[in-house]
């Protein structure tokens, strides 16, 4: 499902590409219990959530698009991309020292990430 909605993101079909991450992760097995078992499928559930984070955005339905950025973090905390949807959910609920940091950690686990770079920028110039 993750391609579809990706397809649909790039023919800017927004709640198409919702649906799709939503099926996907809908599909995905329950995640393990426990801290001591790790989730084979962190980076995938990182990567719908973040999907779909930047889908809401697209939509200005920020709280939405906070909520999956925070799910994405959480999922995996290395993965940039995760860093940068929350950040810019976060900047879409005018919370700018927030995304600021967002956006740092995007780029202390991706320097060369234009979008956090550009996170950070447009955080600056809205203070």
């Amino acid at each position: 499902r993750k391609e579809q909605g990706n397809e649909a993101m790039r023919a800017r079909e927004w709640g198409r590409a919702i649906a799709h991450y939503t099926v996907g992760l809908a599909l995905l097995p329950r995640p393990p219990e426990g801290r001591k078992k790790e989730d084979e499928l962190a980076l995938l559930r990182a990567v719908l959530h973040a999907n779909r984070s930047s889908a809401f955005a697209r939509l200005k339905l920020w709280e939405a698009a906070l909520a999956d950025g925070e799910a994405a973090v959480a999922r995996s905390g290395t993965y940039a991309k995760a860093h940068v949807r929350f950040g810019v959910a976060q900047l879409g609920c005018l919370q700018y020292e927030r995304a600021y940091t967002s956006f740092a950690n995007a780029m202390r686990h991706d320097a060369k990430d234009q979008s956090a770079r550009k996170g950070l920028e447009a955080c600056l110039s809205a203070v």
